[in-house]
């Protein structure tokens, strides 16, 4: 009985390391767990605070709200409308680039001056119509509406775009034009035996000289502005108008 109980001890010495060793273990293992399992977990702000592109999408919400606050602002509202009426005006104004019209109101845009508001105010009015009436005073540069009123009536119909080219024909010549035909209301046109069409009707032409400058020189350099409208020379005057291309000489 004292030898077996021996032989069991012995098994029970051999057999508790391992046990401990995996009790140990086990526990070790546990309390791993278990000390993660009390630790305060940190909340996800603390880590995303520290990420760039959640910094950038936290900046892009507070700009976002702040800019949706003061878009409801009574000046915001205001300075929206100001600019969207400019926008406006200026696909208008790029939609008539290059016509007449368009170029009629930039010439009447760039005299306007804080000495002339309101001149520059009629001119452009005037110009949006593309067509100058016998109240419009000064038209281009360096012309004036008397010049080209009919002789018989002294009523005005005169084309922005005519204008327009009288006066870079005017700069080029370094002389002044006489207009002397204008505007012709169709009663004094038959008078003195215009023709049916003449563009001297719709106030699209006009008869000019310019003293001091021979008349060939003025049909010749009245090609460079009215080349694809109308010229003629006669023997006292050069015809001028931007109707249709055409060129005629009726001199005697």
């Amino acid at each position: 009985m004292d030898r077996l109980d021996s032989i069991l001890s012995g098994i029970r010495g051999r057999e508790e390391p391992e046990q401990q060793h995996h009790r140990g273990f086990r526990l070790g293992q546990l309390g791993r767990g278990r000390v993660h399992s009390l630790m305060p977990r940190a909340p996800e702000e603390m880590f995303r605070a520290t990420d760039p592109r959640f910094q950038q999408q936290q900046g892009q919400t507070i700009m976002g709200r702040a800019l949706s606050q003061f878009a409801q602002s009574p000046s915001f509202l205001a300075q929206q409308a100001q600019t969207q009426q400019a926008q406006a005006q200026a696909q208008q104004a790029m939609a008539m680039a290059g016509s007449p019209i368009g170029s009629a109101i930039s010439q009447a845009m760039s005299r306007a001056t804080p000495d002339t508001p309101k001149q520059a105010v009629t001119e452009l009015g005037e110009a949006a119509t593309g067509f100058y009436d016998a109240t419009a005073g000064q038209v281009g540069r360096h012309f004036h509406i008397d010049e080209f009123k009919c002789r018989g009536t002294g009523t005005a119909k005169v084309s922005a775009e005519l204008v327009r080219r009288l006066d870079m024909l005017r700069d080029e010549l370094g002389s002044p034009i006489v207009i002397t035909s204008g505007y012709r209301s169709s009663e004094h046109n038959r008078a003195v035996g215009g023709a049916a069409q003449s563009r001297h009707v719709s106030g699209e032409a006009a008869d000019i000289v310019a003293p001091g400058v021979s008349l060939n020189k003025v049909y010749e350099l009245a090609k460079k502005y009215f080349g694809d409208g109308g010229i003629g020379i006669y023997d006292g005057h050069v015809h001028v108008d931007v109707g249709p291309q055409r060129r005629w000489d009726r001199r005697g």
